[in-house]
């Protein structure tokens, strides 16, 4: 077993249309992993898609089918890794193709029907080491007198309200009594002060105009006038660091 330890349990979702598939997956990575892991099932994409835009329910590793009666896997991938973006994808495949699209959605690895028992967990356990190497990246915070471990990457925006500020984070929202300005200095620099009552993860930004950014799962989020210019120009300086990349 290659799985390295953490306090952390992976979520992995499965979305295969074809049934016996999904259970011969799910059954491998159920008694390989165990409790190491939590296992969404999806038999089609529509459910996977409303999971993770509309009730916040993210996994570290997707299992995708490329081909879907009526759909197209990679686009779904494409819209899964602009929600989160260092999400792992393995596409399923009957035949392997190398179209420009698939390309273009990054995938992790490519596995191909009928796929073994072995591959399966050796793939799986090279993209479980990601996450785990990716977990380093972290803040930790005190309310309630508990420590919470929170990943920078889910964290969508911060919120100040009076002396408290409340993360919005994939998945669940944190509050804790702590000022917007203590927690600004221990972010990152994609993390842009739009006003002066939110921080914003510009990796989640879907559209900036003049008074609000549209965050990719819909929340609008309002920008103040004296703090457009500054807004914008540090967004496109992003987007261009981006596209070198």
């Amino acid at each position: 077993n290659g799985f390295k330890g953490g306090d952390i349990v992976i979520k992995i979702a499965i979305c295969d249309d074809d049934k016996e598939i999904l259970d011969y997956m799910g059954r491998i990575l159920e008694n390989h992993y165990q409790s190491q892991v939590k296992i969404s099932y999806y038999i089609n994409t529509a459910y996977l898609l409303e999971d993770w835009e509309e009730l916040g329910q993210q996994s570290d590793i997707v299992l995708l089918d490329i081909r879907f009666e009526g759909d197209n896997g990679i686009l779904v991938a494409q819209q899964l890794q602009q929600i989160k973006k260092n999400v792992k994808i393995i596409f399923i495949t009957a035949i392997i193709e190398y179209s420009k699209e698939i390309f273009e959605a990054q995938p992790f690895y490519f596995l191909v029907k009928p796929v073994s028992k072995t591959k399966i967990i050796e793939v799986v356990d090279k993209a479980i080491a990601m996450v785990h190497e990716e977990d380093e990246n972290f803040i930790l915070l005190q309310t309630k007198g508990e420590i919470i471990k929170v990943k920078i990457d889910d964290i969508w925006y911060i919120e100040s309200d009076r002396r408290n500020i409340n993360i919005y984070e994939t998945g669940r929202n944190i509050r804790i009594l702590k000022k917007l300005d203590e927690i600004e200095i221990q972010l990152p620099e994609y993390f842009i002060r739009c006003h002066q009552s939110y921080l914003v993860n510009m990796d989640k930004i879907k559209r900036l105009e003049m008074k609000e950014i549209e965050l990719v799962n819909g929340i609008h989020i309002p920008i103040s006038k004296g703090r457009y210019s500054y807004t914008k120009e540090k967004f496109l300086r992003l987007l261009g660091e981006q596209l070198k990349v």
